[in-house]
């Protein structure tokens, strides 16, 4: 026969791991069923833990009795979850599909889901009229209010000095032509990695002129007299948000277009 102690430790255990099963279940049929989003998953699962740990400390402290715990803590979830879904529901939405678009008809699919467009346009007589790009990508979450960046055209660009297999110093200006960027609000940056590892560095900021001829001041290497005669890797690329200028990459960032990729040694 076992103890008053013993049985009632024995009945608290068992209620802690009820509730962490109906936790983990509840949490489950958010993932699967309702394909919520991972930030609504984690307020929920968080929601579910507080009010588990809640309502066990109150049984402990007898504030609450044993027939009442589990459907409080039930009602309590459920309700969580609907208003954490009324929330998503009225303040999250999804990107369109806007590429392949023009303006004209991207901007009533924007203002009915209360989303705007920030437009760039790459007048490079490539697809003027149609919207190229969009960031963020179509069918992702954002805030509604929030606006997208849109690209219509393709701008070319092109990088020029120095050409593949030659020599740049420590310091040296990375110089390139385009087009379609001078008129714009896209911008362009150059980016530098070793081939010896796969960490991209963005150099200082580009200067354009209105012909679309541009340069950059660029860097090779870590100080003047280190990484002479490692070979690096160019490229120009152009985007619609800012990057922070001497930013370690280990992958290019989303861009519109870019150069083609040029291969040079670094000398003294």
């Amino acid at each position: 026969m076992l103890s008053p102690s013993i049985r009632t430790y024995i009945k608290e255990v068992a209620i802690q791991v009820l509730a962490g099963a109906i936790s983990a279940l509840l949490g489950w049929v958010v993932i699967l069923t309702w394909k919520a989003s991972p930030m609504r998953v984690i307020v929920l699962c968080t929601g579910i833990v507080l009010v588990t740990v809640l309502l066990v400390s109150f049984r402990k402290l007898h504030i609450v009795p044993l027939k009442v715990i589990l459907p409080v803590a039930v009602v309590i979830i459920l309700l969580s979850e609907a208003i954490v879904g009324w929330y998503f529901s009225t303040q999250i939405t999804k990107t369109p599909e806007l590429v392949g678009l023009s303006p004209a008809k991207a901007s009533p699919m924007l203002q009915e889901l209360k989303l705007s467009g920030k437009i760039s346009r790459a007048k490079c007589g490539i697809q003027e009229d149609s919207i190229t790009f969009q960031d963020p990508l179509a069918d992702e979450l954002v805030m509604k209010g929030s606006k997208i960046q849109i690209v219509t055209g393709i701008p070319i660009i092109e990088i020029t000095d120095p050409v593949e297999n030659t020599q740049v110093t420590w310091k040296y200006v990375v110089r390139g032509k385009s087009c379609g960027l001078s008129d714009s609000r896209l911008i362009l940056y150059v980016l530098v990695h070793p081939i010896e590892n796969n960490t991209w560095w963005v150099q200082s900021e580009s200067i354009v002129d209105i012909d679309g001829q541009w340069k950059v001041n660029a860097q090779f290497g870590r100080t003047e007299n280190q990484d002479v005669g490692t070979k690096f890797q160019i490229i120009a690329l152009v985007t619609t948000v800012e990057i922070d200028i001497g930013e370690e990459m280990l992958k290019l960032p989303r861009h519109l277009a870019h150069s083609e990729v040029i291969t040079v040694s670094r000398t003294r």
